[in-house]
């Protein structure tokens, strides 16, 4: 990198040429071995608590993005390393409400643009020159008109990274991508996401291709010391649906060069937003060294991803981390345009002892069935927690009628033939209480009607006594006579009960009577068989 920062007298020493190089490997045979891979790593519903931070770092906080101060040194394997910020402090939010300027501080706060437009870098007293980096001296609110700028989606400021079909290559490969200062290691850290890929405004609309013609780099977390990320994120068509979007997470570690997939998650629309975390210990030792890595990703607030063992390259440079549209498998000008619009963009770091403010995130796709008349069974998706999710609370209309540390409840104080609504919250080890799932909404069914039991009783010379139970209230009729085929007397019972007592009068001594009960109310019926009784002498 030729550009230099601030008198072009310093480089920025953690900018990388090529992110996510290849060159080692025949592209789309690669992409293509990864795609055999398939699935995606489906992590605990309970999630590992994530190591406290090993080091406070000035700007750290539990709830806001990070604020890099100066001076500035990142711990690198147990030595500090400065990292220049050219005189001001720089914060880690390039979500879509947030300018690239800074008003407190009235400079940029992320650290490159990296995009093509030879017009634009015309602009410019000298010219910019190479692939036309924007260096963070001269970034504005106007960011890289056309590549990465702030635009408005749907009535919300989202910030656009683009590559514009026909655009030549830039670092080597097709790409706009903007990139953040270092990244403290030794962390406790959070990156907040919100994007969508691309926009169906006639000119943004994302291009469906064959899977692995064109994957495209949209995050990354990357490392001066190999010129690879540890962590990468593509967005691809859907090797299962043609017409949907798969977001596949990778990895590189150590000294590894070539990407590991380590999750894959597939029906993703497009257009559509997406909400990502991606949290992490940030560590390059491995376990049995004292390392505590651990990366835990969720898509939609689900947790899909969880690893344990180093997030970060071995070295002794910085680690950075970028939102791209970065098409690694292009050389040369592509012919359809890949825009990303993000509506968060941060990244947290947690200071030491940070107390838990965050609550879980909200659970997802709560249904209810009732597999029969008495219960209601629920279900929900996994919340997710910075440190980890303790348990669910269940309301019924409103009302908290038990918890549950699994992911499912059954609720057995139900009346048939009643409405009710049912949400679910999230609570952490702090009780920090998540907002409320989507309502599940049931209506109890009725059970089917029947007679319990029916018996007789004090059966004297010329009068018995019918007694019969059912299951729901109730009204009926008593059939009785002398003969099973001529059941030609009739008692009433206009009482909704489910208990009745009749008696049958005007018996014969001596004499056989049978009977069968009638029961019914306004939905349902039922009889009883015939049974019989003798009048006594």
């Amino acid at each position: 990198m030729k550009q230099t920062i601030q008198n072009h007298t310093a480089k920025l020493i953690f900018l990388a040429r090529q992110p996510f190089s290849l060159a080692l490997f025949s592209r789309h045979f690669l992409y293509l071995l990864l795609l055999l891979a398939g699935g995606f790593n489906v992590a605990a519903a309970s999630p590992l608590q994530m190591p406290d931070s090993e080091i406070n770092y000035p700007g750290a906080s539990a709830s806001t993005a990070f604020v890099a101060m100066e001076p500035y040194q990142v711990n690198i394997q147990g030595t500090l390393v400065t990292v220049p910020l050219w005189g001001s402090s720089r914060s880690h939010d390039f979500s879509g409400a947030m300018p690239f300027v800074n008003t407190a501080t009235g400079k940029a706060d992320l650290a490159q643009i990296q995009a093509w437009d030879p017009v634009f870098a015309a602009s410019f007293t000298p010219p910019l020159s190479g692939s036309y980096n924007l260096n963070v001296s001269q970034v504005t609110n106007a960011g890289f008109p056309g590549r990465v700028d702030k635009q408005t989606v749907n009535n919300s400021p989202v910030t656009m990274v683009r590559y514009n079909a026909g655009d030549n290559i830039t670092e080597g490969k097709c790409r706009s991508q903007l990139n953040a200062f270092a990244v403290p290691p030794r962390t406790h850290v959070r990156w907040e996401l919100e994007v969508a890929f691309g926009n169906a405004d006639g000119m943004n609309d994302w291009m469906l291709t064959p899977t692995g013609a064109s994957p495209v780099l949209f995050w990354q977390m990357h490392s001066m010391n190999q010129s690879n990320p540890p962590l990468a994120a593509n967005v691809d068509t859907d090797a299962s649906d043609a017409s949907k979007l798969m977001v596949t997470f990778f990895q590189r570690v150590g000294t590894a060069t070539a990407p590991k997939e380590i999750g894959r998650i597939k029906g993703i629309p497009k257009n559509t937003m997406v909400p990502i975390v991606i949290e992490a210990f940030l560590d390059e030792r491995s376990t049995a060294d004292g390392g505590k890595g651990l990366l835990q990703i969720s898509v939609n607030n689900t947790l899909v991803i969880e690893k344990v063992g180093p997030t970060l390259a071995l070295g002794t440079k910085p680690h950075w981390w970028s939102m791209d549209m970065y098409l690694w498998n292009q050389p040369l000008p592509y012919p359809n345009t890949r825009a990303s619009f993000w509506k968060t963009a941060k990244l947290l770091v947690f200071p030491i002892g940070a107390a838990d403010t965050m609550p879980p995130s909200s659970p997802g796709n709560l249904a209810a069935i009732a597999p029969d008349s008495s219960s209601v069974n629920l279900s929900w998706n996994a919340s997710t927690d910075n440190v980890s999710v303790a348990g669910y609370k269940i309301y019924r209309d409103g009302a908290e009628i038990g918890t549950s540390a699994t992911t499912s409840f059954t609720d057995t104080g139900v009346i048939e033939g009643v409405t009710y609504n049912y949400t679910v919250m999230a609570y952490d080890g702090a009780n920090n209480l998540s907002a409320a799932s989507n309502a599940a909404t049931i209506s109890m069914p009725l059970a089917a009607l029947n007679i319990n039991s029916s018996y007789v009783q004090n059966i004297t010379t010329d009068k018995a006594t019918i007694n019969w139970n059912t299951n729901q209230p109730t009204t009926g009729i008593i059939y009785y006579g002398t003969s099973s085929n001529n059941l030609n007397s009739t008692i009433i019972i206009n009482d909704l009960a489910t208990s009745h007592t009749v008696i049958a009068p005007s018996l014969s001594k001596k004499t056989k009577y049978y009977y069968k009960i009638v029961a019914h109310n306004k939905s349902a019926i039922t009889f009883s068989k015939v049974s019989s009784f003798n009048a006594n002498h």
